[in-house]
C-alpha cells in the first residue's frame, strides 16, 4: 500500500499544512517581485538621471571631480584662469597659461564629456560647468552673481553673438536667458541636496572686493597647500587688463574666434529703466535679500 506523504494527518490538518506552504510561498514570490520591482525602479532612474544630465556629465565620472557651476557671465572664466595660474606656477613656471591653453588645466564640460585625468597636477580633476543642479555632481565650487550685473552682461554677450535681437527689457522675461531662468539655476544648487554634496558657494562680489582673500579661502577649503606669493602671482597674471589682453592676442591667431568673456569685471552696469530694475528685483528678491542685503544696486546703477 502506497501513502500519502502527509498521509499521517488528518484532512483539517493536511489542508492547514499545504495552506501554511501556499502562504509562505506566496510571501516568498511576493519579496521576490517586490525586490526586482525596487531594483527595475531603481535602475530606471539611474537610466533617467543619466539621460537627463548627459550633456553636463563627464563620460568617466569620478567620486573626486570637483566642479566648478556657475549660470552664465557670473565669474567662472576669471576663476577658472586664477586656479590655472595657480596651478602651473606650483608646477611648472615655464608654462603661461593663456586662452588657448587653459583649459589642459580647467576642463569644460561645455566643449567635451572625454576629460582626462590631472594628476600631474592634482589628485583630482577641476572641471568647469553651467549646469544646473547635477546629482552627479559630488564636490561643487557654486559661483554666485548678482543678477543686475548677470543678465546685462549675458545680454551684451548674446546680442554680440547675434543669438538674440531683442531689447533688454524683452531679454530679462525670455523664458530660456532671462532673469527666471538665472533663478531657477541658483535655487536648484541652494535648495538640493539630496545626495549630501559638497557645496562651497562663492560670491563674486567678494572675489571683485578682494581677490586674494577670496582665492585664499577657496585653496583652503580644497585642502591645497599654496604658498601666499603663489597666490598673489596667479591673481596677478589673471587680472582682467591681462587676461583681455590674453584673450586679443587669442583672437587674432583664431579667425573663428568671436567671443568676448572679459568685459569690465566691475560691480555695477550701464544705465537700466526702472521697469527693467524693478521686474529683476522682484523676481529675484529673497535670493538679493539673502546674499547681497549689504549692496545698494541703485548705487551703481542708473536708474532712467
Amino acid at each position: 500500500m502506497q501513502f500519502s506523504s502527509l498521509s499521517f494527518l488528518n484532512l483539517n490538518d493536511e489542508k492547514l499544512y499545504i495552506y501554511k506552504i501556499w502562504n509562505r510561498s506566496n510571501y516568498l514570490i511576493h519579496n521576490i517581485i517586490s525586490v526586482k520591482l525596487i531594483y527595475m525602479k531603481s535602475f530606471i532612474q539611474d537610466i533617467y538621471r543619466r539621460i537627463r544630465y548627459y550633456d553636463s556629465t563627464p563620460f568617466n565620472i569620478k567620486h573626486n571631480d570637483i566642479y566648478l557651476v556657475e549660470y552664465p557671465k557670473s565669474g567662472v572664466t576669471w576663476l577658472s584662469f586664477i586656479l590655472a595660474n595657480i596651478l602651473q606656477k606650483k608646477t611648472n613656471d615655464n608654462f603661461n597659461i593663456n586662452f588657448f591653453n587653459f583649459t589642459q588645466f580647467i576642463a569644460d564640460i561645455n566643449y567635451s564629456k572625454h576629460i582626462s585625468s590631472q594628476e600631474k597636477y592634482l589628485p583630482f580633476r577641476i572641471i568647469k560647468s553651467h549646469s544646473g543642479y547635477n546629482p552627479f555632481y559630488n564636490h561643487i565650487v557654486f559661483i554666485i552673481r548678482n543678477p543686475f550685473n548677470v543678465m546685462m552682461s549675458y545680454y551684451a554677450f548674446l546680442s554680440s553673438l547675434k543669438i538674440i535681437d531683442i531689447s533688454f527689457n524683452e531679454f530679462i522675461k525670455h523664458k530660456k536667458y532671462g532673469v527666471s531662468s538665472w533663478v531657477a539655476h541658483t535655487e536648484s544648487w541652494l535648495k538640493k541636496n539630496e545626495g549630501g554634496h559638497r557645496l562651497c558657494l562663492i560670491k563674486y562680489e567678494d572675489l571683485l572686493n578682494d581677490t586674494n582673500s577670496a582665492v585664499t579661502k577657496l585653496i583652503e577649503m580644497l585642502g591645497w597647500r599654496i604658498e601666499t606669493g603663489i597666490i598673489e602671482k596667479a591673481v596677478e597674471l589673471s587680472s582682467f587688463s591681462e587676461m583681455k589682453k590674453l584673450e586679443q592676442r587669442y583672437a587674432k591667431n583664431n579667425p573663428k574666434y568671436n567671443l568676448n568673456f572679459v568685459r569690465k569685471g566691475k560691480l555695477g552696469t550701464k544705465s537700466m529703466e526702472s521697469e527693467s530694475y524693478n521686474y529683476i528685483f522682484k523676481k529675484c528678491e529673497n535670493i538679493i535679500n539673502e546674499f547681497w542685503s549689504d549692496i545698494d544696486f541703485k548705487e551703481f546703477i542708473s536708474i532712467k
